[in-house]
């Protein structure tokens, strides 16, 4: 499956800036499908795959969590997590901040959550060798 309008503006903002593990992750987005979507129906998961021979980030495990969104019918917005694993793009979990998740995805805005971002969680993660 491929990923919805939505899931890849939240992944490319996500994978936007200079730290060298979002260098080596936006490699991954252009060669990463879906391999299953779960609607809980206040959000989603969506698992990533990609080819084997994908060469891994310098990261073992960790998550970012500093993406929302405005989105068309969902009053008090959305918050995503981007979760990493064996040094290569895992999960992305999406939620509503109250309501049930819109059934269609309308109009957008992606943003971080602060100004100045925080990668503390991806910045303390163990780094692969």
């Amino acid at each position: 499956m491929k990923l919805t309008e939505l899931e890849e503006a939240v992944l490319r903002t996500f994978l936007d800036g200079d730290h060298p593990v979002l260098a080596a992750l936006r490699d991954h987005l252009a060669a990463c499908w879906v391999s299953d979507r779960y609607y809980t129906g206040v959000g989603f998961y969506t698992d990533l795959e990609m080819p084997p021979e994908t060469r891994a980030a310098p990261i073992d495990a960790g998550h970012i969590g500093d993406v929302t969104a405005q989105i068309e019918g969902l009053d008090h917005g959305a918050g995503f997590i981007l979760f990493i694993a064996d040094g290569r793009l895992s999960l992305l979990e999406g939620f509503s901040y109250g309501g049930d998740w819109p059934s269609v995805i309308g109009k957008f805005t992606v943003r971080y959550e602060r100004e100045e971002r925080d990668l503390s969680d991806l910045l303390q993660a163990p780094r692969r060798k």
